[in-house]
This record gives C-alpha cells, sequence and structure tokens, in this order.
C-alpha cells in the first residue's frame, strides 16, 4: 500500500469505515515520497475526524506515548489543513474542539507563534488561556519579551500566575539574574511568589548559596508586606491583635467566615518547591548550615517544607544522624518521617526497612515501611520488597503496606498483586489496589481475568465495578 498512486490511496480511504482509518494512517506515514504522503494523510484525516474523531484523539495520544516525534510532525502538519476545511458546525464538535487543542498543545512546544494563531481562532475563556500558558512556556524558549506580553494580557489570574511560572523558570535557563529581578518586580504577591519560587528552582543549581540567601530574603518581604496590609485591614476594623487575642472565639469566627485575612502569608507558601530543593541541595553538602537555614525562615508552612528537603538530602549520606536531629526536634512530625526514609530507601532500602520496623513507635514504623516499600519496589527489587513484607508481624504489616506493595508491583506481577490485595481489610482501599493488578491482567488476557475474578470472594460492589472493566475490553 505505501506505493500506491494519490487516486489508489483515495479509492482506500473512500473504502474504509472508522475501523479501517488507523491502519490506513500507519500505512501512509510509511510513505517515502513527503509530499505524496501529506496529501494522503491529509485525506485521511478529513474523513477520520468526521467519523470518529475519538478514535483519531486516541491514535494522537498513542503517538505521544510512543514518544513518535517524526509522526507527529507530519500529522501534526496535516492536521492545520484538515481542521481549515471544516464547516462552522463541523468545527463547532466537542471532538473536533479536543482535536484543535492536541495540536495546539503539539505545536505550544513546537511552533508556539503558530499555536498563538490558532488559539486565538478557535478556543475561547478558559480554555484559550490555558493553552496561552504552554503557548508562553513554548514561545518563552525563543523570545522571553514576546511571550511576557501573552502572558500580561490573561485576565485570569491562575493562568497568569501559571504562565509567570513557566516563563521565569525557561528564563531563568538562561539568564537567571535578569529573571529574578523580573520576578521580584511583579506587583501581585502571589504571582511575584510563583515566578521567583520558579526562577530559583533553577538558580539553585548555579549558586546554591546565592539561591537561598534570595528565598529567605524575599519570603521575609512577602510576610512583611502581608502583615502591614493586614494590620491596615483590622485597623479599618477598629481591631488590633490584642483584641483578637483576648476574644479567640470571635476571631475563629472572622477566620473562618473569610471577614479577617490569617495571620501568616499565604503566598510565602509558594515557596515550598524551591525550599525543598534549596534545602536539600544544601544538606548534601552541610546539614547543620541546612537545618539553620530552614529554622530562620518565614512561616510554619515554608519552615517545615524546606525541612522535609533539609533531611531529604542530608539521609542520603547520614540517614542515621538525619533520623536523630528528627527524633530530637519533631518527634511526631510524620511528613518529616517519610521525607527521611523516601531518600534513605532509594540508597539502600533494605536498610531503611529495618530501620522503620525498628522505630518503637507501630503508627510511626507501619508509615516509614510504606514510604520504603514504595521506593523499594519501584526502584529497587520487587522480589526482595515483597519477600520482607510477608515476613512483618501482622502489627507492621498493615492495609497501608499491603497497598504500597501490590500497586508497585501490579505492572509486572498482576496475579501476586491481585492476592496481596485481597488481603486489605479496608474496602475502598482494597477495591483500588484490586483494580491496579487486575487492569493490567485484563488487557493481558480478558479471558483469564474473569475466571480469576468469578473464583475470588469480593464484595459484590467491587466485583461489579471490575466486571465492568471486563466488558469495557471484551465489548460485552
Amino acid at each position: 500500500m505505501v506505493y500506491l498512486t494519490k487516486e489508489q490511496w483515495e479509492d482506500k480511504i473512500n473504502e474504509a469505515d472508522a475501523a479501517g482509518m488507523r491502519s490506513l494512517m500507519e500505512a501512509a506515514l510509511l510513505i517515502g515520497d513527503k509530499e505524496l504522503q501529506h496529501a494522503v494523510v491529509v485525506s485521511i484525516l478529513d474523513k477520520w475526524l468526521m467519523v470518529d474523531a475519538n478514535g483519531f484523539i486516541k491514535f494522537w495520544n498513542m503517538l505521544q506515548v510512543d514518544g513518535a516525534g517524526a509522526s507527529m510532525a507530519v500529522v501534526a502538519l496535516a492536521m492545520q489543513d484538515s481542521l481549515t476545511r471544516l464547516t462552522e458546525d463541523q468545527a463547532a464538535s466537542d471532538e473536533i474542539l479536543l482535536v484543535v487543542q492536541r495540536l495546539i498543545d503539539y505545536l505550544a512546544e513546537n511552533d508556539p507563534e503558530k499555536a498563538l494563531e490558532w488559539a486565538k481562532r478557535y478556543l475561547l475563556d478558559d480554555t484559550k488561556e490555558a493553552a496561552l500558558v504552554a503557548i508562553a512556556r513554548g514561545l518563552a524558549r525563543k523570545n522571553v519579551g514576546e511571550s511576557l506580553k501573552i502572558a500580561n494580557a490573561m485576565e485570569s489570574p491562575l493562568r497568569r500566575s501559571q504562565a509567570y511560572a513557566a516563563i521565569g523558570m525557561i528564563w531563568a535557563e538562561q539568564d537567571s539574574e535578569s529573571a529574578l529581578r523580573w520576578a521580584i518586580s511583579l506587583t501581585n504577591p502571589a504571582e511575584r511568589a510563583l515566578a521567583i519560587n520558579s526562577v530559583l528552582l533553577v538558580a539553585s543549581g548555579e549558586n546554591l548559596s546565592s539561591a537561598a540567601m534570595d528565598l529567605k530574603e524575599q519570603a521575609k518581604l512577602l510576610t512583611e508586606q502581608y502583615l502591614r496590609e493586614r494590620n491596615a485591614e483590622l485597623a479599618a476594623r477598629g481591631l488590633t491583635e490584642a483584641d483578637l487575642a483576648n476574644d479567640p472565639a470571635t476571631y475563629r469566627d472572622m477566620l473562618e467566615s473569610g471577614a479577617i485575612s490569617a495571620p501568616y502569608s499565604p503566598d510565602v507558601e509558594l515557596f515550598a518547591d524551591s525550599a525543598k530543593v534549596i534545602g536539600s541541595k544544601m544538606a548534601a553538602a552541610n546539614p547543620s548550615n541546612a537545618v539553620d537555614w530552614a529554622e530562620s525562615l518565614e512561616g510554619d508552612y515554608l519552615k517545615m517544607k524546606s525541612l522535609e528537603g533539609v533531611l531529604d538530602g542530608w539521609a542520603r549520606n547520614d540517614p542515621k544522624a538525619a533520623i536523630a536531629y528528627l527524633s530530637q526536634n519533631y518527634p511526631n512530625n510524620t511528613d518529616l518521617l517519610n521525607a527521611v526514609y523516601l531518600s534513605w530507601a532509594a540508597v539502600n532500602p533494605q536498610a531503611a526497612a529495618n530501620s522503620a520496623a525498628s522505630l518503637g513507635n507501630s503508627t510511626q514504623s507501619a508509615l516509614a515501611l510504606e514510604s520504603v516499600i514504595q521506593v523499594w519496589t519501584t526502584k529497587g527489587d520487587m522480589t526482595a520488597a515483597a519477600n520482607y513484607v510477608s515476613q512483618l508481624p501482622s502489627s507492621l504489616n498493615t492495609d497501608g503496606v499491603k497497598y504500597a506493595l501490590a500497586t508497585a508491583i501490579s505492572y509486572n506481577q498482576p496475579e501476586k498483586a491481585w492476592k496481596i490485595a485481597q488481603t486489605i481489610t479496608g474496602e475502598s482501599e482494597q477495591y483500588r489496589a484490586l483494580k491496579s493488578a487486575f487492569s493490567v491482567m485484563v488487557t493481558q488476557d480478558p479471558s483469564k481475568a474473569s475466571q480469576i475474578l468469578n473464583g475470588t470472594t469480593l464484595p459484590s460492589q467491587t466485583s461489579e465495578k471490575l466486571g465492568e472493566m471486563v466488558s469495557a475490553v471484551v465489548g460485552n
């Protein structure tokens, strides 16, 4: 079929039904004559978009998953021709809108100027501005000034903030100092925080100490600005902090109703990602300095997030020292506990598991083991992890540990994951683990999966939901 003439291709396309579109497209992508290939792919698309647009979307998604860049380029070029030939009514369908969005997403990375034309022509409201975020990101690689024009014109504060964050990261890869000056100049606190966060994520790889100082300083400035505005808000109501402290019930009611602002800046919390990265990198070099830096940051939330990063970096090199610090200073903080064991497990899962099992607090041991098993199975030896879990005492072999193991091994060992999932006592958690394993079994062998399901005693609602997966695959 690769060597057919244009007329012969047209005959094949006219004869094909919806089910035959994919095989025709796959054959057309093998045509060596690029001019003929383009004409044929356009003709296939003309029909495919009319008879089964959802089928085409699935094909496009498959190309993305497979990383078929050359084929995507051919199809994207043809899409631009085919879509412009649709009537106004045809172009207005939800399915065609999804096709247009896929095209714009592709062009945003590969030809942002063209993507902008398509977005302005076909998209509206938030759908348009969501696409513009991706377009601004793509354009920033070529022209930061033009990408900023797109972001500045956005009406949605959320999308504008997302665009600024995307631009900040790309710009920082080119010139982190200029990007940081721009980010600091933004007047909206939330937009400023998101942009600075993105810039510092990149800048921390260039000059860690400078990035750490910049984050600390900007968090302090944002906090001071927020508190000035909050105090002015209180004064306008004839209130002071002392008044609120003396009447905690009224204070709580006012906070819950939104009548007054919280006593801390929510914008500072937007530095969390860069704080974790900086903390981790600092701790890898000097844990003591990293701890001092994290403890000095504004706001409890930012401080805890930075400490997660510190303990992550610390645990890679000296996990016992990290645990000692955690036990002495934050013995009940499960987020920090998970940070230590996730990091340790990436280096030595067996040692991390042994430590988690011996913590002395069954609740903390179970939580730490969940983190270890999650890493152990995805990055290490699934069999060793499974054997370890099977030997745990019942007090530590919790639903969470079983769930972590079952979902992690479900892709490679679905039947074993299925058996583990059956031992989970919580119905909701059990269903999610069973579904993870069963979805793989159904894909591999629907008939065998159905037999396994029918031979397993499960809650009726769980059996019905899983049975629907079989029906969807076999077409019943």
